[in-house]
């Protein structure tokens, strides 16, 4: 059966309800509290992980840290020691280029038999004490200490003959100084 209604606009009951709407509205309301609700109770799970997960890494790196801080108290007692080390190598002589120098120019009958600083002067005063065969050759070492670059002023402060031995040998002391 068809219903026609015959009433002017004005008066026709509406279609909808006052209860149907309220009920529409209230149920769109709800879903939209229901999903919003979800939709945050998820960030929060999410956010949640996350910060379960940055715990967790940072439980696995607390031994990573204590191995970091032993490693960086050795990084710095070896930084300590290089410091020293580049001091005292300052400090020293280079002796090992000194006595490959000397090696070098020194002529083959003649032998030190001691080398070292002298005490009474300044730290850059060396003094040779050795034997050789004959004056030529001393006076070759001296011409050839003279002409080296790497030593300044030998000065022959001992040069004698010495019957003792075997052989007669000339017993010498030389003092010099080390260019810098």
């Amino acid at each position: 059966m068809i219903r026609v209604n015959l009433l002017p606009p004005e008066k026709r009951p509406s279609g909808l309800s006052f209860a149907k709407i309220s009920v529409t509205i209230i149920v769109v309301s709800l879903s939209v509290c229901l999903l919003s609700y979800s939709y945050y109770e998820y960030v929060i799970l999410d956010l949640k992980n996350h910060i379960m997960a940055a715990e967790n890494q940072q439980e696995l790196f607390r031994p990573l840290a204590k191995e970091r801080v032993k490693a960086d108290k050795l990084i710095r007692t070896i930084r300590q020691k290089e410091a020293v080390l580049l001091t005292l190598t300052r400090e020293r002589k280079p002796w090992n280029a000194l006595i490959d120098r000397l090696t070098e120019i020194t002529p083959q009958k003649v032998w030190f038999t001691q080398i070292g600083m002298d005490g009474n002067k300044n730290d850059n005063v060396i003094k040779i004490h050795g034997i050789a065969l004959q004056h030529a050759e001393l006076a070759e070492l001296l011409s050839m200490l003279e002409q080296d670059p790497f030593f300044l002023h030998p000065v022959l402060t001992v040069g004698q003959f010495d019957f003792s031995l075997t052989v007669p040998v000339v017993r010498f002391e030389i003092s010099m100084q080390i260019r810098s």
